[in-house]
């Protein structure tokens, strides 16, 4: 029992590693904004397309038509939607980049430009992710079950680890007072915060 704890405990450690990683190195640019980490993207050239699409007085169900007629992933936010008369500007927005289109619905013409998000937030938007991307690939958005497995490996890793310790009679005493130890400091430390407010 102990040996087939100990390889579950190994290898799901080595499957999840990546995730742990990307946890880490996201979690402190979201608190420190490590300035080597920021990229200012440039948009793209204008493209001009001839785009036939059926008009349609809902401007959300019309900025999927458009996206989906263009191929793209990603959102259509409402807050980047304006339309007056026959001109209709949105964005179509993923973790990756992002999208300005301008149609203009009596010419079925539609101009794109594009910029992406660079590495930073790419990294960054891996920590939030956890919905399906509208068009994204299987891979994309299988993410969100990768990470939630992850974190119920996470405790599963806890349990598996602290058992596995204690079964080493001669690391049994040091573990329990460091692992008490630092217990007992996130605790405070957290009941420090919630009194200062």
């Amino acid at each position: 029992m102990k040996n087939l704890l100990l390889k579950i405990h190994l290898y799901s450690g080595l499957f999840f590693f990546p995730l742990l990683v990307i946890f880490g190195l996201s979690s402190l640019h979201i608190n420190h904004h490590f300035q080597l980490f920021e990229e200012n993207q440039e948009w793209s050239e204008e493209q001009v397309l001839n785009l036939h699409f059926k008009d349609t007085s809902d401007n959300q169900v019309l900025a999927e038509t458009i996206r989906d007629s263009l191929g793209l992933m990603g959102w259509c936010p409402w807050w980047k939607q304006n339309r007056e008369g026959d001109k209709y500007r949105f964005g179509v927005v993923h973790n990756g980049a992002e999208y300005k289109i301008n149609a203009d619905l009596s010419k079925d013409l539609v101009t794109l430009k594009k910029r992406g998000k660079g590495f930073a937030n790419v990294l960054q938007s891996l920590h939030f992710l956890g919905e399906e991307i509208p068009r994204g690939p299987l891979a994309v958005n299988s993410w969100r079950f990768y990470q939630t497995l992850g974190v119920v490996y996470l405790l599963l890793a806890s349990a598996t680890g602290i058992f596995l310790f204690s079964r080493k009679k001669k690391e049994r005493k040091t573990g329990l007072i460091i692992g008490c130890g630092f217990f007992t400091a996130s605790v405070l430390l957290m009941l420090y915060i919630w009194q200062v407010g």
